[in-house]
């Protein structure tokens, strides 16, 4: 497997790092589970046991390139997070701050360098994989960061449920990941005129429209089905 796209862009440097970059470029443009370590070496222009000495697995490389690319996403998400749970001390939290301080550098990753559409790309496809160990490795990734968020946004959803504050936050990571995913599906259907890549758009839009929806008020229990014998 080396399309045409992957051959203009064989990894350089060190023989770590051409393990590395080949494995992001190929995780990025052809999934996870459809990447085999020959593709990595081929492409690397390496041997197998090259990446056993490195990284042991084709799992453990994930790891490491997927927590490369996401420790400096990580840290600005904290560090403006922890300036809205600064600002929220001497005032009311406002919603959209706290969002926007989790969804703006998440975007605007994607949109800096060729790496960060990489690691874009890598993220949608992890959070869908049907493999359990690539989705623990993004959740363990972001763990930190996702109860920073949650914690804040609790504090500024105290008139509603536990039960409906996850429901409403599940909304938000399903719009996120959506988003994120660019799968050309709403492309499709608003036709030209319409670019459902632009990230800055998104966040535009995306913000206000999810901070009205954590601020309605308590929605009315569901009601019970009958079950019929």
């Amino acid at each position: 497997m080396k399309t045409k796209k992957d051959q203009a862009n064989i990894p350089e440097g060190s023989t770590k790092e051409r393990i590395s970059n080949a494995a992001e470029i190929l995780f990025s443009e052809h999934g996870y589970e459809n990447v085999s370590m020959k593709n990595i070496t081929d492409l690397a222009q390496t041997n197998i046991a090259s990446v056993n000495y490195h990284f042991g697995t084709k799992l453990r490389l994930l790891a490491d390139v997927f927590s490369h690319r996401a420790r400096d996403l990580n840290k600005e998400r904290l560090h403006r997070l922890q300036e809205c749970a600064i600002t929220s001390k001497s005032g009311e939290i406002e919603i959209e701050e706290i969002l926007r301080a989790f969804l703006e550098p998440s975007y605007r990753t994607g949109q800096e360098s060729e790496h960060g559409k990489h690691f874009q790309r890598i993220m949608s496809q992890m959070s869908a994989s049907p493999n359990s160990e690539v989705r623990q490795i993004l959740f363990q990734t972001f763990n930190k960061v996702s109860q920073e968020f949650l914690s804040l946004l609790k504090k500024a959803c105290k008139n509603i449920s536990r039960e409906e504050f996850y429901w409403r936050v599940s909304f938000i990571y399903g719009a996120m990941m959506y988003v994120h995913s660019n799968n050309g599906r709403i492309q499709s259907l608003a036709g030209s005129g319409f670019d459902a890549g632009d990230m800055t758009k998104a966040v535009h839009y995306m913000v206000p429209f999810l901070a009205e929806g954590m601020q309605m008020i308590a929605t009315k229990k569901p009601k019970k089905t009958k079950r019929t014998k």
